[in-house]
């Protein structure tokens, strides 16, 4: 019953897209005839491009366009994530070309860097030799630099491996070049999706629209996913309970895909060892699915509006949660969900605590976006990194209720040096 942001928006004059990663249409309705007032265009977004479903390949990607099923090129230097940018810059530029007036909201999820983990090998390689030290080295190392960055306490104090995970020094010899190498392919996997985040945000600024642009970065739905289990050349084998080694899962590596170069490939789904996981989610406890700690469900968001709000270089660490941010954002003193039967567009308890957290203009109308520009929001790469603050402003969000998005109000998460370091997520 309730409005999303882009019926809302739509409403009131906003052009709308989403590209990438849409789970939230019932398997039943994903067919020829519909329904479809559960895909994006049903739901309030004038254009989609992306795919509707948990995750999919990067190389050969099950797609929509609005409602209709489109085949991705045949082309081996295919790569879904750099389509979806390159499909968001075209709306960009048609935006400006055909209704210049008007404000925009772009939602981006390239699913990336969700399993399966796909990247062409010099991406990967990049990473030779990184994750070497293994897992728990990796979450020390984190942990360490992420004091030095003032992200967490001076006198913190690390959890502990639990007991139900697999130690590095466990990992057999012939075993560790296949684990360090889904470490490097993940990172490599990371780097390219926020090389692509980054030609969006380039796009707006050769626009000239960055500086009046809201970006709400949201950097993932949960925490770095176990789900490879003990690292796997097929992560459905894993969470379908499909029993195998990784001793048989390495033979057949070698027998019929030719070895460690294939992962990260079209031929594979692969998906990290749960210890990469864990390390990714330092400081905290735990990984994706375990809700009963940080580690499993706490991400950091990261905002930036240069022509609305003061940059400093302070993380904020007041609690929020996801459904904190619309209700609060500064266009809203001029919506009304209620009327034209939108549905229900409620002000969160916490609305003062976002205020002065972030300093936006409390509820002026001169917050509003002008002419030619909007909001654009995108869900973007799922990691765990650590964060160089620069212009943007940082806090932690509480257990997030979607998948990774970058919320983008052109009135949009990113830049290539915003992390300093990959991490670990599905």
């Amino acid at each position: 019953s309730a409005a999303t942001v882009a019926r809302v928006l739509s409403e009131y004059g906003y052009n709308s897209a989403a590209f990438g990663k849409w789970h939230n249409t019932p398997p039943s309705d994903v067919k020829p005839g519909g329904p479809y007032d559960q895909y994006p265009t049903g739901l309030g977004f004038r254009y989609f491009y992306g795919f509707i479903a948990g995750e999919t390949s990067q190389y050969e990607p099950r797609l929509f366009e609005n409602v209709n099923p489109v085949e991705p090129p045949h082309d081996p230097d295919y790569h879904l994530t750099e389509d979806l940018a390159e499909r968001a810059k075209t709306f960009i530029r048609n935006h400006l070309a055909y209704t210049p007036e008007d404000p925009f909201f772009l939602y981006f999820a390239p699913g990336a860097v969700h399993g399966p983990h796909h990247v062409f090998k010099e991406w990967a390689d990049k990473y030779k030799g990184k994750f070497d030290q293994g897992w728990e080295a990796l979450r020390e190392e984190t942990f360490k630099r992420q004091k030095e960055l003032g992200w967490i306490p001076k006198d913190a104090e690390l959890t502990p491996i639990d007991e139900s995970m697999q130690r590095w020094d466990d990992i057999p010899e012939e075993q560790r070049a296949f684990q360090t190498r889904l470490m490097e392919v993940y990172a490599g996997f990371l780097e390219h999706t926020d090389a692509q985040y980054g030609k969006v945000v380039d796009e707006l600024e050769a626009q000239g629209l960055l500086e009046n642009t809201l970006i709400i970065y949201i950097h993932s739905d949960n925490g770095a996913s176990a789900e490879g289990m003990n690292g796997t050349i097929s992560e459905l084998l894993a969470q379908n309970s499909m029993a195998s080694t990784v001793e048989q899962q390495l033979d057949v590596l070698e027998r019929d895909y030719g070895g460690l170069e294939a992962i990260g490939g079209p031929l594979l789904e692969n998906m990290y060892h749960h210890g990469w996981a864990w390390a990714g989610d330092t400081p905290f406890k735990s990984t994706k699915l375990v809700a009963a700690h940080f580690g499993g469900t706490r991400t950091p968001c990261v905002i930036h509006w240069p022509r609305g709000i003061q940059a400093d270089r302070k993380p904020r660490s007041q609690f929020h949660h996801v459904f904190d941010i619309v209700p609060t954002m500064p266009f809203q003193p001029r919506v009304s969900s209620t009327e034209r039967g939108l549905g229900a567009w409620r002000c969160s308890v916490r609305e003062a605590a976002w205020h002065r957290c972030h300093r936006f203009p409390r509820r002026a109308g001169s917050v509003v976006p002008t002419p030619g520009t909007a909001p654009i929001a995108s869900f973007a790469a799922r990691s765990r990194l650590s964060c160089r603050h620069d212009d943007h402003h940082t806090f932690p969000l509480g257990p997030p209720l979607a998948d990774p998005a970058f919320l983008g109000l052109q009135f949009l998460r990113h830049r290539r040096d915003l992390f300093c370091r990959p991490s670990l997520d599905s």
